[in-house]
């Protein structure tokens, strides 16, 4: 695989593979390994197998803001207008499979192939967001709304056969959302009741707790996490939010809570786009 600039800049390279949008692997029936890695600066889909000698590129170029997220061996992709314009549209979902192997040979793989499976309604989700994994199921994640102040969850089984039906219970999991979405037991958490988001509050700006099936956001954890007021020892809430944002929890940070927080202090230059 070449990446444009990469003879000419080291630097480069690094700034391209520090920005992973997401990446699968799987292992076909003849025990082939596929990998399919998304680069976000390049809004490319590389992939190679064991058979392979070098990686390869996708025919199709991806959208630049894609939403993807990897399940089960697949990648999933959310493309719609509404993420480029402030104006409203359905929602696309794609499902991208690995490459198809051959049993005999040793040729390069096939391209992987994007497929749409499901659309989600502008007028059932305005907003729609991210999509996260949560107990093996793809949920779609977003708002009612244009101020994301009532957040919404669909199970993509349900878009696929052409329903939409907000879900109100996630198996008494908590789902943290910003950057990338993490799903969390409620056992293991305090103060936190199953089948909640996590987030921060759209307008308020402190850490915000909403279950699927009710209207009011409560405190989820103490202080105003966006304005650097967090007093010490951290919860273990903030913790685990920043687990969502890669920039910052590689560092040791807690989310917002330092001025450039997401600079390396050694290094720095070997490690754009981290």
């Amino acid at each position: 695989m070449r990446l444009p600039g990469a003879k000419k800049n080291v630097e480069m390279v690094w700034t391209y593979l520090r920005n992973i949008g997401a990446t699968s692997v799987s292992v076909s029936a003849a025990g082939v390994i596929t990998v399919m890695i998304v680069v976000y600066k390049l809004s490319i889909l590389a992939f190679a197998t064991t058979r392979d000698h070098q990686w390869n590129v996708a025919s199709w170029v991806l959208p630049p803001i894609g939403r993807l997220i990897s399940s089960q061996g697949k990648l999933y992709m959310m493309d719609t207008s509404t993420f480029y314009t402030s104006g409203s549209g359905d929602t696309q979902i794609f499902q991208i499979n690995p490459p198809q192997h051959e049993e005999m040979g040793s040729g390069s793989s096939s391209m992987p192939s994007k497929k749409l499976i499901a659309t989600c309604w502008a007028g059932k989700m305005p907003a729609p967001q991210y999509l996260a994994e949560c107990d093996s199921e793809v949920l779609v994640i977003g708002y009612s709304d244009g101020f994301f102040t009532h957040p919404l969850v669909y199970r993509l089984s349900d878009l696929i056969l052409n329903r939409a039906v907000p879900v109100t219970s996630i198996g008494d999991n908590v789902l943290f959302i910003d950057e990338r979405i993490l799903s969390v037991s409620s056992k293991v958490l305090p103060n936190i009741v199953g089948d909640s988001i996590v987030t921060v509050h759209p307008t308020e700006l402190y850490l915000a707790e909403r279950h699927l099936n009710s209207d009011t956001w409560l405190q989820a954890a103490d202080g105003r996490i966006a304005n650097c007021h967090l007093s010490r020892p951290y919860s273990l809430i903030y913790h685990i939010f920043t687990c969502c944002h890669r920039a910052s929890w590689n560092k040791g940070t807690i989310l917002y809570q330092f001025k450039n927080q997401n600079n390396w202090k050694v290094k720095r230059k070997w490690r754009q786009g981290a």
